[in-house]
């Protein structure tokens, strides 16, 4: 969603949630796995400086990640963002094509946000299903005032739950298969975080000795991060 073509080996994400946030690099790898993170740093938010993916101190917020990006030389790097959160409206909405018009979708609440969707899987009878997600318009811009403040070059603003399907095709390659991702979906009631879990984190993602981090609680910001990237790097169809 809302982003200008990117090409390259190295990306700075930066993972917003009600009351934290979390940053890390994330390099392409020739290793064990393809992408390497080669720094990641989680802050917790205890005095509103981040309310419920509402920037209340983006003076605050910009100073931490002016610091983690000083510390790891990233200053002139690219930044991806993703979101998670209640500002965040987000819904899987059954359509007769796989190539809706936004006319099809009745939904009261899109009328005050700024939104998109994206073809999802197939279900029975010829129909689709398609992730659906918008943002209030106060809240964009919010962001968008928060990178020209902090100065940061920012490449695009996604939904969590979007970067993680990517995550999901990209471990499947050649092997991906919409049917499938219908029958995964459906039996976990399209909650994508089941479809991807430490053993995927694993195979996609290289920890180096040196980064000591909590897996078991950063298991889903450091996949957010490998779905970013691949987002940037992904040119042909897209959730």
């Amino acid at each position: 969603m809302w982003q200008p073509p990117y090409h390259d080996d190295r990306l700075v994400t930066i993972n917003f949630y009600p009351h934290a946030m979390s940053c890390s690099i994330i390099e392409r790898a020739w290793t064990v796995a393809p992408f390497i993170v080669q720094a990641y740093q989680r802050f917790a938010f205890k005095n509103l400086e981040l309310e419920n993916l509402m920037v209340f101190n983006p003076t605050a917020v910009g100073r931490l990640v002016h610091t983690f990006l000083k510390k790891h030389r990233a200053q002139d790097a690219f930044v991806a963002c993703s979101l998670r959160g209640p500002q965040l409206f987000e819904r899987y909405v059954t359509v007769n094509s796989q190539t809706p018009q936004a006319s099809d979708f009745v939904l009261p609440e899109l009328k005050t946000l700024v939104w998109d969707y994206r073809y999802a899987y197939p279900i029975d009878h010829g129909k689709s299903v398609c992730y659906v997600a918008g943002l209030p318009h106060a809240v964009i811009t919010q962001y968008q005032l928060f990178a020209i403040q902090t100065q940061l070059h920012m490449t695009i603003l996604m939904p969590e739950q979007m970067a993680l399907l990517q995550v999901y095709r990209y471990q499947r390659g050649l092997t991906f298969r919409r049917t499938q991702l219908a029958v995964d979906m459906l039996q976990h009631h399209n909650m994508v975080d089941y479809l991807c879990n430490t053993d995927t984190l694993g195979r996609i993602l290289h920890v180096p000795n040196h980064l000591v981090l909590d897996r078991a609680h950063e298991v889903g910001p450091l996949l957010a991060a490998c779905g970013l990237f691949i987002s940037e790097g992904v040119d042909d169809e897209k959730y």
